[in-house]
């Protein structure tokens, strides 16, 4: 599935249009806002203040899909959630979160939500998320549209075949296998992703393309769930004939015969590999963040005035006691060593060696003395630096040579 914003907005409508959305968010401008993105994508867009005003709605009318907030006035997202599931359990959820909770996280994938969208909300992110669940929801709408017409004909010929094609989109992974899993047709699709020939496919058991990181639970409740005669709908890694990995969205249907026996299965997949890699990536980029965060507040409680800096000698984090060090007149927008008044021991602002890794080759038997140029006069200080995370975050403690010197 593309992942460029302007395939996804072009690619959207085609499986939102006829769908309902219940949004519910308790911050009026948001709420109004993102409602007008969402009219231009769905039939109809319903939305809700709070948790209870949502699942009231949700009583009264059938949505496609429900959006909703988790930190809410009068019933909380989660408890909407819940209610809601125990009503319609398949029913499809995306969730807008910070992440501050992990138990609240650990209570959503408990009630089978898997769609979490992190707020602020980043746009191209979220219509991605919005395209799987939408193109999924209208696969299997497709799937059972054409299932019912194959019942009421209650035949079987090549027609069945060639009306399941027409009923999905002409990209979309498709294979199918016998009662007992071996592969007996397979698109172009699936041989392109999968790097087999039609040839080296047809015959051999679907577990072909299997990845040995699958875990073995899974595939038996999928093996349960569609030997029930049931619709398995769920995300899987495949490997390819050359090693690489991929992940599809797969919906996995059951053939049945007029006497209700299972003779064949139809696989359709969505090739998302490219989106669990930008998920992948923005939740490292937020763990990052929470690393950065946690730093911030281990220097409120240093004795000496200490400071976070980035790659750009930056300030993205200060404490009180550097606050008062410099009466509040170092400006985070530009790089630190614009303030330094150097010292004989000092390198050089202008040299191409970064300082900062300097002074950390230094030691702290060498930490250099130098000025602040701060108001109202500038200060002496001798600098402590350490680098503290793989972005290269460096915690840098300046101390006042008086201070030294009474210690001394």
């Amino acid at each position: 599935m593309s992942s460029d914003p302007v395939d996804i907005f072009q690619q959207l409508p085609k499986y939102t249009r006829g769908m309902n959305i219940l949004y519910v968010e308790d911050e009026a401008e948001v709420r109004t806002d993102f409602k007008k993105v969402l009219e231009r994508f769905f039939q109809q867009v319903d939305t809700a203040t709070n948790g209870l005003e949502g699942f009231n709605k949700y009583q009264e009318k059938k949505y496609d899909i429900v959006l909703a907030d988790v930190s809410m006035p009068i019933m909380n997202g989660i408890e909407m959630i819940e209610r809601i599931k125990s009503i319609h359990p398949s029913q499809k959820i995306m969730v807008l979160t910070a992440f501050e909770e992990s138990d609240d996280l650990v209570k959503l994938i408990n009630l089978g939500v898997s769609k979490f969208v992190r707020k602020p909300i980043k746009s191209h992110l979220f219509f991605e998320q919005l395209l799987e669940v939408a193109s999924a929801l209208y696969n299997v709408k497709k799937v059972e549209e054409l299932y019912i017409k194959l019942e009421e004909k209650s035949k079987l010929s090549t027609t069945l075949l060639e009306q399941y094609k027409y009923a999905v989109d002409a990209a979309t992974i498709v294979s199918k296998t016998n009662h007992k899993g071996i592969i007996n047709y397979a698109n172009d699709a699936f041989c392109k992703i999968s790097g087999y020939q039609l040839t080296e496919l047809i015959g051999q058991p679907h577990n072909i393309v299997r990845s040995p990181n699958s875990s073995s639970e899974v595939f038996r409740q999928l093996w349960s769930t569609i030997q029930s005669k049931n619709v398995w709908q769920g995300t899987l890694e495949n490997r390819a004939k050359a090693g690489n990995l991929y992940t599809v969205n797969a919906t996995i249907l059951p053939i049945l015969d007029p006497e209700d026996n299972i003779i064949e299965y139809i696989c359709i997949r969505q090739d998302i590999t490219e989106l669990k890699r930008l998920q992948l990536e923005e939740l490292s980029q937020s763990v990052e963040k929470a690393r950065e965060i946690q730093w911030g507040e281990i220097i409120q409680s240093l004795p000496t005035a200490t400071v976070i800096l980035n790659l750009e000698s930056k300030v993205i984090y200060k404490n009180k006691l550097f606050n008062s060090l410099t009466n509040y007149s170092i400006d985070a927008a530009v790089p630190i060593e614009t303030y330094f008044i150097h010292s004989d021991k000092c390198t050089c602002k202008h040299s191409l060696i970064d300082w900062k890794e300097c002074l950390i080759n230094l030691g702290l038997e060498s930490a250099p003395r130098l000025f602040l140029n701060v108001s109202p006069e500038p200060v002496e200080v001798q600098i402590f630096m350490k680098c503290i995370t793989a972005n290269k975050l460096y915690i840098a403690s300046f101390i006042p040579i008086d201070f030294i010197e009474i210690l001394g």
